[in-house]
């Protein structure tokens, strides 16, 4: 039964220690109990998802967001996503547009909209892609899986110039490298893609020749340089096999569809 205890207000805080505690509300435990502890963040989130109704995400894009802010009589048209990567498509399209950045203000935006609770999530100013922080201390979205699987790969697809902190010393502009990231962890595709050596086809599954390392997605492509008889001789010597290709600890998936519709729109030519 999912949270037996009716536990509500998930949230996840960081401990001086090192370790990631979930904390809730609730009439068995209280409020402000905690009720998980872990040395992982991604832990945590898996807690709460298990333990929690877990919204999905939707997206939004707007094409200048300082015609908001400045309340110009003519504001930017906000287009709304119900998946990540159609509005990583959109954001993309529009970067290629001409911006006056002398104003110093945000123009692109992607923002993600969680139940109630709805931010900034990148903006493009002087030409640089900036990650917003206000996600940090939003529970209704840095506590969410499927948020946190895309940012996993959102760097893939739009490359982080800098990110812009803040604290009780104010704000710091800071280069995204440089950012002790606790809430996910970037991950390159070409970690966990593999590609046939004969079709050039990414892959998560497949024949691989463990001495070569060379990966091939079918028989057909397998047997243009190894022939059955000789892929027979190899796999009962244990060097070769078919098998599926892993997938780094980061991630936080529900599926390996997850990856394909990703992998599908890299290979559609997505371009940055």
């Amino acid at each position: 039964m999912q949270n037996p205890f009716n536990m509500s207000n998930f949230r996840i805080e960081h401990l001086e220690g090192g370790n990631f505690v979930v904390k809730t509300d609730s009439e068995r435990f209280g409020k402000d109990a905690i009720t998980f502890e872990s040395f992982s963040r991604n832990e945590c989130v898996q807690y709460i998802s298990e333990n929690a109704e877990m919204l999905v995400p939707t997206y939004y894009i707007i094409d200048d967001l300082s015609t908001w802010s400045s309340n110009a009589p003519i504001k930017s048209k906000l287009e709304r996503f119900d998946k990540f990567i159609d509005a990583i498509d959109a954001f993309k399209k529009h970067r290629s547009n001409v911006y006056d950045y002398s104003d110093g203000k945000a123009k692109l935006t992607l923002g993600v909209s969680v139940g109630n609770a709805e931010l900034d999530l990148v903006h493009v100013r002087d030409g640089k892609n900036y990650l917003v922080a206000d996600f940090f201390n939003s529970a209704a979205i840095n506590t969410n899986k499927y948020f946190l699987n895309n940012m996993v790969n959102l760097n893939n697809h739009i490359p982080i110039d800098r990110i812009r902190l803040f604290d009780a010393n104010g704000s710091k502009d800071i280069g995204y490298k440089d950012w002790t990231n606790s809430f996910y962890q970037d991950a390159s595709i070409d970690e966990f893609i593999r590609t046939c050596k004969c079709c050039k086809n990414d892959m998560f599954e497949g024949y691989l020749l463990e001495e070569s390392g060379d990966t091939y997605c079918s028989t057909d492509c397998l047997h243009t340089e190894v022939s059955s008889e000789e892929f027979d001789a190899l796999f009962e010597a244990g060097d070769a096999c078919w098998t599926t290709f892993p997938i780094p600890d980061s991630y936080i998936l529900d599926s390996l569809a997850d990856h394909a519709l990703i992998i599908d729109d890299e290979e559609e030519g997505m371009e940055v």
